[in-house]
């Protein structure tokens, strides 16, 4: 059995404690600190956290990650986080979801550094750079 490295996928023999990748720990590491980033115009630089396994994308306010935007959809996306990756879906939003430039069908993986395109809105996927680090 292998141990999948949250940061970078990198698989690391069972019983490590730090990816041989990118250093991050292994164990006990819970869900990883990660953001969405707009790089839009307006906006610009904001950043949005992930702060919960299952957290729903949209211009409505009850979304853990609301964007108030008119071309994105009310419920727009949904974000997740299972074993040990970050996963993102279309909610068969009006204007699509976009993964580094191709549209989202179905579930996805996100790396960091990756761009996602909601609508007309740009966001760059982030996980936190300390939890990169090697203690």
């Amino acid at each position: 059995m292998t141990l999948k490295c949250a940061i970078c996928g990198t698989d690391n023999r069972e019983g490590s404690f730090f990816c041989c990748q990118c250093g991050a720990k292994l164990h006990f590491m819970g869900m990883p600190t990660a953001y969405l980033v707009n790089m839009g115009a307006a906006d610009v630089g904001r950043r949005y956290p992930i702060t919960s396994r299952v957290s729903y994308v949209g211009r409505d306010e009850t979304n853990q990650i609301a964007i108030a935007n008119e071309a994105i959809s009310k419920k727009h996306a949904k974000m997740t986080f299972t074993d040990g990756k970050f996963y993102i879906e279309d909610l068969s939003s009006s204007n699509g979801t976009f993964l580094n430039g191709s549209r989202v069908h179905a579930r996805i993986a996100l790396k960091n550094g990756d761009l996602l395109r909601l609508g007309a809105i740009i966001l760059k996927f982030e996980i936190s750079a300390q939890m990169a680090q090697a203690a």
